[in-house]
């Protein structure tokens, strides 16, 4: 990442919606999917890629299978393609019933940050790539008009305050609204970046960072471990 967080548009799929869409992402992150779920030791389910009604079903079905399951860990997820907020209802169920932790390695994004930032206990991990561990955040919006849904973004924006037991609040989530456009969102990052204003893991970015030329705002003062997520080894 260059020292400035200068960013550039890549196509992602996005969590609210069934379009590829151009956003502006900091340098050096880069989309990486696989649709392959599986079981690690008994006790931690392995989320690889997309979060697909296909992958939710092994989820569900491994759930089914292994009462020992205590954890969630996505891996490279741009978020949900489709049918985003069916799989993270069914999928904060589950955290509910079982009370599972969640962990994020690599891109967690979109529909994939939501569902972890509603575990139980939230950790990020190393990343296993070239792609730096974070999660990206964005309000929810119509497919068709693109305008947010502040209805279904505030409900969710409750939801994650009362997870992390308020060290996430309002008003942090609802810089999401500052957004212009679907590419615009808040970023938090396992590993630090330099940018001309000091060291910072937190980031906002209105989605017009490549037009107007200039970097995403870092959030200074601000660290993961201030929003109730830990990070790990």
């Amino acid at each position: 990442m260059v020292s400035a967080l200068r960013i550039r548009p890549i196509k992602i799929r996005f969590c609210m919606n069934t379009k590829l869409a151009k956003i502006c992402f900091i340098a050096l992150f880069f989309c990486s999917q696989v649709s392959v779920a599986q079981n690690t030791a008994n006790s931690r389910y392995i989320w690889v890629g997309d979060l697909t009604l296909n992958s939710l079903h092994d989820f569900s079905d491994a759930l089914k299978n292994s009462k020992m399951v205590t954890a969630i860990e996505f891996r490279k997820s741009s978020g949900a393609a489709a049918s985003a907020g069916i799989i993270v209802k069914e999928i904060e169920s589950q955290i509910e019933m079982k009370k599972l932790k969640t962990f994020a390695r690599g891109q967690c994004a979109s529909a994939c940050a939501n569902a972890f930032l509603l575990g139980e206990e939230r950790t990020l991990l190393p990343s296993m790539d070239t792609t730096p561990t974070h999660l990206m955040l964005h309000a929810q919006r119509s497919n068709q008009t693109g305008e947010i849904n502040y209805g279904a973004t505030d409900q969710l924006f409750k939801k994650i305050v009362a997870k992390s037991k308020g060290k996430i609040t309002l008003a942090f989530l609802e810089k999401m609204y500052e957004a212009k456009n679907s590419g615009g969102g808040l970023y938090i990052l396992r590993e630090a970046k330099a940018t001309n204003d000091g060291i910072s893991q937190i980031f906002f970015c209105t989605g017009e960072e490549k037009e107007l030329r200039r970097p995403c705002e870092a959030i200074k003062g601000l660290k993961p471990q201030d929003l109730g997520i830990s990070i790990a080894e």
